[in-house]
């Protein structure tokens, strides 16, 4: 799929062992990911029934892009620099939030592995 189907979400077809069928992919799954498809797979012995197909998606990242999708993808990068910003001062917030809480337990060293002494020592 493309990466906008990958990221956004797609419904596309795909091959079983009856023939084409439609596949809903969920927004925002990754290259590899797997998506089941409820009775599209081989017949369940001794039962009247069929199993699942299981599809493992491939997201193709664009190797040549026109000018107005380059232009997109610029911008689009641009808030995800942005949103990263955001992340980062959220959680230096906390880390500054928590520095009193945590200069005031009394945290101790675990104890080392067995047999494996101090660093430094035997």
């Amino acid at each position: 799929i493309s990466f906008s189907e990958a990221a956004l979400g797609a419904e596309v077809e795909v091959p079983t062992l009856y023939g084409s069928a439609r596949l809903r992919v969920p927004k925002g799954i990754q290259s590899g990911g797997l998506v089941r498809m409820k009775g599209q797979g081989f017949p369940v012995m001794g039962r009247n029934a069929k199993g699942d197909q299981i599809v493992q998606v491939v997201v193709q990242t664009p190797t040549k892009l026109s000018r107005k999708e380059e232009k997109l993808f610029r911008e689009l990068s641009g808030l995800e620099s942005t949103n990263k910003d955001r992340v980062g001062s959220a959680m230096r917030a906390i880390a500054d939030w928590m520095r009193p809480l945590r200069e005031r337990l009394p945290f101790r060293r675990p104890p080392a592995p067995f047999g494996q002494g101090e660093p430094g020592g035997e």
